[in-house]
């Protein structure tokens, strides 16, 4: 529990930075400048299901908090300047990771069945990310409506730590792992690059503050974020690699209207 309260005030120090020194750049060179929090669970599809391009299965339970600082330029009414925002952010995310479906279902009483209910894994990272926000109805700097939709483009580097284990005993003995995943775990941080795209909305209160949800998808450019990867030459049912959804809720500050 301490581990997780203290990345949340690092968060919480450099929200506060952002703070300081964006009220000391207000509305110069043009800019709009806003901050924000927000929080939300993850789900991943992952090596600890089967996988589908198009599958949501719930493979892990989790949740993310970050930070987020945005820029846009109020410097021309009629450019496309009205329509988008930039948006840096910095989130942790923690998830816990276990077999779902119909290969651990509990009827099933074979050894493989029993082995993978028995595997367990965790993942835990930073990401830092960017993002492009285009907002169809012009972005809130311009438009007076209570909501503002917007779709977007962004990219992520994560630091992530992931293990995996078995309770019943050495995960890479063959008696208690499946042999699919027998030297197919990593219990080591990696860093990872991923593309981001979202939907969401912001809902203004008043001037300066609003609020906002948002669906969220990370596509990873590695299959080891969960810290599985099974042989996909021999295992055809791992031909993705991982991804993560978000469903999130946050606030937003403006410092310029």
């Amino acid at each position: 529990m301490f581990h997780h309260k203290k990345y949340f005030f690092i968060l919480f120090f450099i929200a506060f930075n952002f703070h300081s020194k964006a009220q000391s750049t207000v509305s110069k060179n043009g800019l709009y400048h806003d901050i924000g929090v927000m929080t939300g669970g993850i789900v991943f599809q992952s090596d600890y299901l089967q996988k589908n391009p198009f599958g949501f299965q719930t493979g892990a339970n989790g949740y993310s908090f970050g930070v987020l600082y945005y820029l846009d330029s109020n410097t021309n009414y009629n450019k496309i300047s009205q329509y988008l925002k930039w948006r840096g952010e910095l989130t942790y995310i923690a998830a816990d990771l276990q077999h779902t479906g119909k290969y651990v279902d509990i009827s099933l009483q074979s050894t493989t069945a029993k082995q993978l209910r028995a595997m367990r894994g965790t993942v835990s990272g930073i990401n830092l990310g960017t993002q492009v926000e285009y907002y169809p109805f012009k972005n809130d700097d311009y438009n007076y409506a209570t909501f503002a939709p917007y779709v977007s483009l962004g990219a992520m580097i994560s630091v992530q730590k992931t293990k995996a284990w078995s309770i019943l005993g050495n995960i890479n003995d063959v008696n208690v792992t499946p042999t699919k995943y027998i030297n197919a775990f990593r219990n080591e941080s990696v860093i990872l690059f991923s593309a981001t795209t979202s939907i969401g909305t912001r809902i203004k209160i008043n001037n300066k503050n609003s609020l906002f949800t948002e669906a969220k998808f990370q596509y990873y450019f590695s299959d080891w974020a969960d810290g599985l990867n099974p042989n996909s030459a021999i295992y055809k049912e791992n031909k993705s690699n991982d991804m993560l959804t978000y469903i999130n809720i946050g606030y937003i500050y403006s410092f310029d209207n």
